[in-house]
């Protein structure tokens, strides 16, 4: 198993509340932050991960707590912005960045003074993470609005699909995709996780909701029988992130109702 870790810093302020002291009142802190993430296999270069994408990260992630009042962030809105909950934060985060497969974050550290760290590992492997999905025939649920056919004529299905973040479209069996009716739409190359490649169909339109967020896609055409995986378009369109305690997908904190989706 490799072990590939990145350490930055950010500058902040908070408050803790209901823990006495003078750690109650408006201070800052310089914390160092640790990011570790593992894997059983090189790349074709000969790489755990380039340390410049580990880097990249973390910054990303640093960058929304930098020079900020944590209290006023959301996601701590409800949590107090301790060293533990800023840990867990990065570790969420970075753990939706991790998006080349067999890769996951396996601890981040936050040092708040030279001799004082919290860390926080998720408890569990990030990179296998299975959701009950919904699946409807895009085309069909628009004739049964129009009233062509009855709404139980709908090709629908419910089954478990993986979250891949090292994967891009929402992929299904082949069995599944006949099932649910859905057109052959196109041709694209497929890139695996050990470097092969392979020409795949892809189909749709179809409809997937995932707990109270839905969205329609187009999906890779997998052999049969295989594991559903759920993408990164998915995972973006809905805005969704994985919790790693719960071992779910859940609504980014700062969008509770509804998906935001970037434009620029």
């Amino acid at each position: 198993m490799y072990e590939v870790t990145v350490k930055k810093s950010f500058s902040t302020a908070h408050t803790l509340k209901g823990i006495g002291g003078r750690c109650e009142e408006l201070h800052g802190h310089n914390f160092v932050v640790e990011v570790s993430v593992t894997t059983p296999d090189l790349n074709r270069e000969g790489l755990a991960i380039d340390f410049r994408v580990l880097k990249r990260w973390t910054e990303e992630v640093l960058e929304t707590l930098d020079h900020k009042y944590l209290n006023d962030i959301p996601y701590f809105n409800a949590l107090n912005p301790s060293a533990e909950n800023i840990a867990r934060f990065v570790y969420e985060r970075i753990a939706q960045k991790a998006h080349l497969q067999k890769i996951r974050v396996s601890q981040v550290i936050v040092w708040e003074s030279e001799d004082a760290r919290v860390s926080y590992n998720g408890g569990f492997d990030n990179g296998r993470i299975s959701v009950e999905i919904e699946l409807e025939n895009y085309l069909d649920k628009g004739m049964a609005l129009k009233g062509y056919i009855k709404e139980s004529e709908i090709r629908r299905a419910k089954v478990k699909a993986l979250v891949d973040t090292g994967a891009v479209l929402l992929m299904l069996p082949q069995d599944l995709v006949e099932e649910l009716g859905l057109e052959y739409l196109r041709r694209a190359i497929v890139r695996y996780a050990d470097e092969r490649l392979e020409e795949r169909d892809v189909a749709g339109v179809v409809i997937i909701k995932i707990g109270k967020r839905i969205m329609s896609t187009d999906c890779i055409v997998g052999p049969p029988r295989s594991e559903p995986l759920i993408g990164q378009i998915v995972l973006e369109g809905m805005d969704l992130i994985i919790d790693p305690v719960e071992q779910k997908l859940t609504p980014r904190p700062e969008s509770p109702y509804l998906p935001e989706l970037k434009l620029k």
